[in-house]
């Protein structure tokens, strides 16, 4: 099962390694949208919504990364003072009844969300928004398959653990 874990915990690291790049672009964005507003009274809708996409993106699949790098967010001050094997109890029954119900119906609804979203060719409201609201919609299911598969690596390491084997 460890190996199973790893080569999902690999392929979602490459890939949300891949997506940091986004932050990137944002930064750039928001400096170029700064200095254009203050320097030269210049606005672009369309630049500003891109800069909505690219943080949501950048936090939909900042989630997942977490996840497998275990730095996301816990009751720590309770759960430090459990030993190991209560920590990894805890942790197994919180990705299997917490982590991948919960986003699991996320990602069964917005499929649907998603679709209607396209069927219409729904876009911006703004004038210069952006067009093909759908693909910042379709982020949704995309961000809950990433968590889940996180959620699934982590919850093969923890089971691993708690029979004794050596999950490294």
């Amino acid at each position: 099962m460890t190996q199973l874990a790893k080569w999902i915990e690999a392929a979602l690291k490459k890939f949300c390694e891949l997506c940091l790049w986004a932050n990137f672009i944002l930064i750039f964005l928001i400096v170029f949208q700064v200095v254009a507003r203050y320097a030269f009274n210049f606005t672009w809708a369309s630049l500003e919504e891109l800069q909505w996409h690219l943080f949501a993106f950048a936090m939909f699949t900042g989630v997942a990364y977490a996840i497998v790098e275990n730095s996301h967010v816990r009751a720590d001050l309770l759960f430090a003072k459990f030993a190991k094997k209560w920590q990894d109890r805890v942790e197994l029954l919180t990705m299997v009844f917490c982590v991948i119900p919960f986003f699991s119906l996320i990602l069964f609804y917005s499929l649907s969300f998603v679709e209607r979203s396209y069927a219409v060719g729904e876009m911006s409201s703004a004038p210069g928004g952006l067009p093909y609201r759908w693909l910042i919609k379709a982020l949704i299911p995309l961000a809950c398959l990433l968590i889940n598969f996180a959620a699934l690596a982590k919850i093969l390491r923890l089971i691993d653990a708690l029979r004794g084997k050596d999950v490294s």
